[in-house]
């Protein structure tokens, strides 16, 4: 039984080594009777190494292009998924970490979240030398690129990012365009989220913002137009990532301290059903049709493969790197448009 559509590969940072692993899940994905075998697994991975210990992704809209952070190294790549190779290198200098990176749908600005920092720094990867610091929040631990708004014409309106200031225990969300804030939550948690999701997707009945936090153990929903808190449900300890399955509606936790996984369904706002995974897990993502789920699990260095409609019944665990985090999706162009479509950096 076929489970996989739309040609995809995982984008998996494995932090231990200093590398980026590309994992065509076709291999992952192909039965739902056998499990991969960990030669099968290597065989369909492409390995990036010597990046400086990479923890955070973010890709593009077609998914073919990626960005990492790497906090040893203090650079941001762009990756190319298709040819498995870097393309851009952001030298970011030694005093700004890459805690957390966030892009736009077109990738061509970058922004990056130092915790140690007073402002956010954004970066454009065709001009690698061309950088800007903005006083979005002090302290930032993690942020969200939100979708650009479009008017009839088809002309961009908006583009913001949400940023969670640790410094200031706030959640506020700026117009990158006029540099004005939109709204803030005025401190509500009296903590930092530590991870952020969003999604506007019409298969979702409205637009969230989905993001926990680790010293409450919940997971909170906000209204992304206006920061209106929606509800917020307790799930397993110390909740570290966080991704939306539109699929079904839901909201998928990544309990850090207890190794599971919390599935919060967003139309009965509550958490019905937790699984274990692996040891120590850092990293959620849905495939492009949410059919699967995978999460990175750093304490044992492998991955957790949950068919959605199966859930909590885990498929398949599978090796991967040394201690890996941060992961994304990718979508391999499949066509001459879609490539003419893909950012270009040079």
């Amino acid at each position: 039984m076929s489970t996989q559509a739309i040609p995809c590969k995982l984008v998996i940072c494995t932090t231990g080594d200093n590398s980026l692993t590309i994992l065509d899940t076709t291999v992952l994905t192909k039965s739902l009777d056998t499990v991969p075998s960990t030669s099968e697994v290597a065989a369909a991975s492409t390995i990036i190494s010597g990046l400086g210990a990479p923890t955070s992704v973010t890709c593009s809209r077609l998914g073919n292009f990626v960005a990492v952070g790497c906090v040893d190294s203090r650079k941001v790549v762009v990756v190319d998924v298709e040819k498995g190779k870097v393309e851009v290198e952001i030298d970011l200098g030694d005093k700004i970490r890459p805690d957390a990176v966030a892009a736009g749908p077109d990738l061509k600005v970058i922004a990056v979240a130092d915790s140690e920092a007073e402002d956010l720094l954004f970066v454009t990867p065709s001009s690698s030398l061309y950088r800007e610091r903005r006083a979005y929040g002090k302290s930032p631990v993690s942020l969200a690129v939100l979708a650009p708004e479009w008017d009839s014409a088809g002309a961009k309106k908006q583009r913001a990012v949400v940023v969670a200031s640790a410094a200031t225990a706030t959640v506020a969300c700026f117009d990158v365009s006029t540099n004005q804030e939109i709204w803030n939550d005025g401190g509500r948690a009296d903590t930092a989220p530590r991870a952020m999701a969003f999604t506007s997707d019409d298969r979702v009945e409205f637009p969230i913002l989905a993001m926990v936090y680790p010293d409450r153990n919940v997971v909170a929903v906000l209204d992304p137009a206006d920061g209106t808190f929606l509800f917020e449900v307790a799930v397993g300890a110390r909740p570290v990532a966080v991704a939306i399955c539109r699929r079904q509606s839901e909201v998928w936790v990544v309990n850090a301290d207890d190794n599971t996984v919390t599935v919060v369904d967003l139309v009965t706002r509550s958490a019905t059903r937790t699984f274990p995974v692996g040891a120590s897990p850092a990293g959620i993502v849905f495939d492009y049709e949410d059919r699967w789920a995978y999460v990175t699990n750093s304490g044992d260095n492998t991955l957790s493969m949950i068919l959605v409609t199966r859930a909590p019944n885990v498929h398949a665990v599978v090796p991967v790197g040394n201690r890996p985090t941060g992961i994304a999706t990718a979508i391999v162009p499949t066509s001459k448009e879609e490539e003419e479509e893909a950012p270009a950096f040079d």
